[in-house]
């Protein structure tokens, strides 16, 4: 084919195009029948088709000159970036498709792909889902799929097995291709024999990609967003003119203002500096971060109690360039901190009405942690800005109805053992579920358990115990967290955590008010707290830890108070009221009602 040059097209039918073309040797004029094959058996049809035209030799008959296989490569590349992007955007809205492979990707009639059948897609939550798939599917299936969930990268590795077989679509059978495919899932060094065959043809590039996508552990395999910036990958951007380029080619074009940072104190001119770079995400960067520094520094004078600083005023516009800026480089994972570290700082001293409130500034949370789930500072940083929002009741159902409440677990599943994530996680749960649809979409989304499972990990951590304790408080007052409780024995848990963390008010008082919360309704937590029968059950007993906790803090009325309540409904069970008559708790409760008399606490009455 490179010895002709394509004039034009004469004509387009169901079987193929035809062109009028010139030899580039001695400019003979020929036209040429372009079929496309889609598979191996139509490229041998056509093959066969043209044997029969070559013995086809009289005066009368058009004459057949030659006939050659071309695969395409810059096609691969087009129809690989449009499944990129396809993916890029329902893995931004949730979604997995997980039942990637050829027969589930169309062409339109423009010559662009579609991708299809959603079907699998909408039982996310059904395992069963694996066995139901057609014959055939499981050669694209991730190797991780039929034990664990699936998630974003089960799709890219789905993808690089379509990568594959695109790329051997003219050395091996699919047959073949299938055997390698599935080879691979045990180990992926059987293809490493056929990728040496791909480099005869293509690049190193192409099997560096598949390389990536086809990593077993599936942490170590990439997702949409970071397979969007391998070369490669951006080279299929450019053969396909994504409109994802359109920032490229502005950076190009607004190369000549790329200049140092300004030495300044001024806030507002380096939100100008953002805004005139703000295709440049190392400017952009460089720019939130000098911001941040600003505005904590502003803060940090104020509770030292230092001399008045001057308060450092964005208008609306700003704060939406903050936010368009973070849109613009939503890749970028120190964007993203950074951003969220400015909108935090901003909101805190915002006043109602402020723009950081509505939905538009909102909405980047909840994309940047879906994008950024590998990233444990960005989802820390997401999860403070959630917490520093949801004092504001509009802005908290936001976050609610955007997703935000799912992210929070979902960050908290992914990062169990990170300390920081938990923490702040736990504290924006506890705000956020003050709003009741907020709770209701909590208990969905069976937050209860990962806080549960939290306690127990960071029982020696009292910044941990304190966030979740708070968390716990909320969430123990849906009657649908009684199945993760009593599982995970969060009734010992607490108590635990209150022995260990006696001096700190804050978790014995938090426990406690879990504690009252979680006896009253249901029967098995509330005899968790008695003395076990059992000599050799070494677990902590309720009462005991109870009596110790009042004896530190019996002059803290809001901690004796919360201990009295758990008291109060531990005596609706009489074979507790027994347990309790055996510790001599009615000693201390006459002493709290003589001390607390003046309050009129009724408990302290009740239970006396």
């Amino acid at each position: 084919m490179e010895n002709y040059r394509l004039l034009e097209r004469l004509g387009k039918g169901g079987q193929g195009s035809v062109y009028l073309a010139e030899n580039k040797v001695d400019n003979t004029k020929y036209v040429i029948k372009k079929i496309e094959c889609f598979d191996e058996s139509e490229a041998n049809k056509a093959f066969q088709e043209a044997l029969v035209l070559k013995t086809l030799c009289h005066p009368n008959i058009c004459g057949y000159k030659e006939f050659f296989v071309n695969w395409d490569k810059q096609q691969i590349k087009k129809y690989f970036w449009e499944i990129v992007e396809a993916l890029r955007f329902v893995h931004g809205k949730g979604v997995v498709h997980r039942d990637i492979k050829p027969s589930n990707i169309f062409i339109k009639d423009d010559e662009t792909v579609c991708l299809g059948d959603f079907g699998v897609s909408t039982l996310m939550s059904d395992r069963r889902t694996c066995s139901r798939n057609a014959e055939g599917t499981t050669v694209y299936m991730a190797p991780e799929v039929m034990t664990q969930a699936f998630d974003e990268r089960s799709d890219v590795w789905s993808l690089g097995c379509l990568l594959f077989e695109m790329l051997t679509t003219s050395l091996s059978s699919q047959n073949e291709v299938a055997q390698k495919l599935t080879e691979a899932k045990k180990d992926v060094q059987s293809l490493e024999e056929i990728y040496e065959e791909i480099c005869t043809i293509y690049s190193g590039k192409w099997i560096k990609t598949i390389r990536h996508m086809l990593k077993i552990p599936r942490e170590t395999r990439p997702n949409i967003a970071s397979l969007m910036k391998m070369g490669f990958v951006l080279d299929c951007a450019m053969v396909a003119d994504s409109p994802l380029l359109d920032k490229q080619r502005r950076r190009r074009q607004t190369v000549n203002r790329i200049r140092p940072l300004p030495d300044t104190d001024s806030a507002d001119s380096i939100v100008c500096y953002i805004a005139d770079t703000i295709d440049h995400e190392e400017c952009v960067l460089a720019g939130l971060e000098v911001l941040s520094d600003m505005l904590q520094a502003n803060v940090a004078a104020q509770e030292k109690g230092g001399p008045p600083q001057p308060r450092i005023f964005l208008d609306q516009r700003s704060k939406n360039l903050i936010s368009l800026a973070m849109w613009d480089n939503q890749a970028n994972c120190e964007v993203q901190i950074a951003g969220f570290a400015v909108l935090t700082a901003l909101v805190n001293d915002a006043d109602s009405s402020d723009v950081l409130f509505t939905p538009e500034p909102i909405s980047i949370i909840n994309k940047v942690m879906k994008l950024h789930h590998a990233n444990p500072e960005v989802q820390r940083a997401a999860a403070s800005l959630m917490l520093a929002l949801s004092t504001h009741n509009e802005a908290s159902k936001t976050i609610g109805q955007l997703g935000g409440i799912k992210d929070l677990v979902t960050a908290m599943k992914n990062y169990l053992h990170d300390t920081s994530v938990i923490t702040t996680c736990c504290n924006a749960l506890w705000s956020l579920t003050l709003n009741e649809k907020n709770a209701e979409m909590a208990a969905e989304q069976n937050a209860m358990q990962q806080v549960c499972l939290a306690l127990k990990t960071h029982l020696q951590s009292p910044e941990v115990v304190e966030a979740v304790t708070a968390a716990m408080v909320s969430l123990s007052l849906d009657d649908r967290c009684f199945s993760s409780v009593n599982e995970l024995d969060a009734v010992g848990s607490l108590l635990e955590a209150m022995d260990l963390h006696l001096k700190n008010t804050k978790i014995i008082k938090n426990a406690c008010m879990t504690l009252a919360a979680l006896v009253e309704p249901n029967e098995e937590c509330a005899y968790r707290m008695l003395t076990s029968d059992d000599l050799q059950d070494k677990r902590l007993t309720g009462i005991p830890v109870l009596i110790k906790a009042y004896q530190l803090h019996r002059d803290n009325p809001d901690i004796v108070e919360a201990i009295i309540t758990v008291i109060m409904e531990l005596c609706e069970y009489d074979d507790i009221i027994l347990d309790l008559n055996s510790y001599n708790v009615a000693v201390h409760l006459k002493e709290v009602r003589a001390k607390y008399l003046k309050n009129k606490v009724r408990w302290a009455n009740s239970c006396a």
